[in-house]
């Protein structure tokens, strides 16, 4: 792999190429996506019903808006949550003169898009020209990201927030940083700067400190190689102090309300303990459960098979549902429809990357961090799919730095300057990742905030329906709680359907049917008594059942 400068009409062309191209995707899966989604805009900001986290972030946005600028969900004195992305909501809420989720989501885009020049930028700077479009091209389609960054949900702004901060970094103490720039006074502002943008990064998210701590330290050590040592010069020191200047400056405020609002220490948000119940008790599943019973204990064996298994979740292809669903909701997209590129198609290569870079990880140290120490991290509290994104820029930028890197050896080899059993290996390595990402849905898929939602959202859709006499749409409706995985729901979808073809088409054998399979679906469902009396009667009806179609 060769680094190649960052600077220049090439890479100026390249950011705002890659740039644009992300912007105009989103743009057009958003146009439809807003339309086509019926969770796209949550439910007014001051009811009850406003669904799970993006109804919670527009509730505390509003809030902020209307007279309480210190409010903290929960009703706590201190933020059970990290306040960054809700005072973010609110103040482009406030310079949009009201509420517009669509408003929100259009910005979030134009960072998304931001994100994949930025990463272009990184891999051109750390593998040349190609891997710098695969990059910024690769995040530009990846799916996933579309997603997320369609709701309002903070891991979005968190991971422009870390691909800046790395960009910053690797831009002022990497390969051609600290060596060929004066340490004087110059450089002072960008160093806060840096300090600055992984300070914001770790209060958007706070388990981004494990990406940002060592990144930060990496860089210091790159400058106090670098520095003018000879000359009595010792930059480092200042570097160091000014970089944790930035990243205070952006943590304190949160600090000082959670003293102000309970008297007691909490450096960004409380969530902390809650997530590791959530992820270590004797009843986790690796993601995310609603009741958590006893926690297991670090020392105990069962918690460590846990772990292995969270962070085998992490690397498995599927999207963990939790409060969005990207299998079910990217049907509202006409761009999420296509074949994108997402975690299955992203990871192995990022995995074959992280591998072949490993002579140069005293370069790449933040990258790792972020590659590698995130996920353990996430990983030691629950695994859902949107935990996920921060970490995608860096298995992409390490999946362009592999690509190349097979692209120049299969040259090498075809001038008969390189062997073929490297990349044979190299080949054999990318095939078993591939095979050991999408290895299939291991994933729990158990009861989920978010099904809860979609199920009573178009199970009330269909009774309406039923109510105006539309067979059409109640069928329509009832048929996509029969794709949750929950199947209490697709009980009473079925029983749904059966009333449809029972009232209004007139059709006992598909009724019949319908009955059949929801008690088998929910055997133990509170309508099992009346669910057997009308099997009964349709059997009845039909002549014992005889015209009724066998149950599979």
């Amino acid at each position: 792999m060769s680094a190649t400068p960052g600077g220049g009409r090439g890479a100026r062309i390249l950011f705002l190429a890659v740039t644009a191209a992300a912007l105009a995707v989103r743009l057009v899966h958003v146009w439809g996506f807003s339309s086509g989604n019926p969770f796209f805009d949550p439910a007014p900001w001051n009811t009850p019903t406003n669904p799970m986290d993006p109804g919670e972030y527009d509730r505390w946005g509003m809030q902020i808006t209307h007279g309480d600028p210190w409010w903290t969900d929960h009703g706590q004195g201190h933020y059970f949550q990290s306040p960054v992305y809700p005072y973010f909501v609110a103040g482009l809420y406030l310079l949009m003169g009201g509420r517009s989720v669509l408003g929100v989501v259009v910005v979030q885009l134009v960072f998304g898009a931001l994100t994949c020049g930025l990463l272009a930028l990184m891999a051109r700077r750390l593998g040349g020209a190609v891997a710098g479009w695969m990059a910024g091209l690769t995040a530009a389609l990846y799916g996933p990201a579309l997603f997320y960054e369609s709701f309002l949900l903070k891991e979005p702004l968190a991971t422009f927030l870390v691909v800046a901060a790395l960009a910053a970094t690797l831009r002022e103490f990497g390969a051609d940083g600290p060596r060929s720039r004066p340490a004087d006074g110059r450089r002072w502002p960008a160093w806060l700067g840096v300090g600055a943008l992984w300070g914001a990064a770790v209060a958007a998210w706070p388990p981004l400190a494990v990406v940002a701590v060592p990144s930060a330290a990496w860089g210091v050590w790159r400058l106090d190689r670098g520095g003018e040592a000879g000359a009595g010069r010792r930059p480092a020191p200042v570097a160091a102090g000014l970089i944790l200047c930035g990243a205070l400056a952006a943590i304190l405020p949160c600090t000082v309300r959670n003293v102000v609002g309970e008297g007691r220490f909490v450096l960004i948000s409380d969530a902390g303990p809650r997530n590791w119940d959530v992820g270590n008790s004797a009843n986790s599943t690796g993601t995310y459960i609603d009741f958590p019973r006893q926690r297991l204990s670090p020392a105990s064996l069962a918690f460590w098979r846990l772990y292995v298994r969270k962070v085998g979740l992490f690397l498995q292809a599927p999207e963990i549902p939790q409060v969005t669903d990207y299998e079910l909701l990217r049907q509202a997209s006409p761009v999420l429809r296509l074949p994108l590129p997402g975690f299955g198609f992203v990871a192995p290569f990022g995995l074959l990357g992280l591998a072949l870079a490993w002579r140069r990880w005293r370069e790449l140290l933040p990258l790792y961090a972020l590659a590698v120490g995130y996920p353990l991290a996430i990983s030691l509290f629950f695994v859902v799919g949107r935990f996920r994104l921060p970490a995608i820029p860096a298995l992409i930028l390490f999946a362009a730095l592999a690509a190349e890197d097979l692209r120049g050896a299969a040259r090498a080899v075809r001038r008969g300057a390189r062997r073929w059993a490297p990349v044979a290996a190299a080949l054999a390595g990318l095939v078993l990742a591939a095979l050991a990402v999408n290895r299939g849905s291991g994933v729990p898929r158990g009861a989920y905030p978010f099904h809860h939602a979609w199920a009573r959202y178009h199970l009330d859709l269909g009774e309406i329906a039923v109510a105006n006499g539309r067979a059409g749409d109640a069928l329509a409706a009832y048929e996509k709680v029969l794709r949750l995985p929950t199947r209490p729901y697709r009980a009473m979808a079925r029983a749904g359907r059966a009333g449809v073809y029972l009232g209004l088409q007139d059709r006992p054998d598909l009724a019949l049917e319908e009955m059949r399979r929801s008690l088998a679906e929910d055997p133990q469902q509170a309508e099992a008594e009346r669910a057997r009396e009308v099997i009964r009667k349709l059997e009845e009806r039909l002549g014992g059942g005889g015209a009724a179609p066998p149950v599979n």
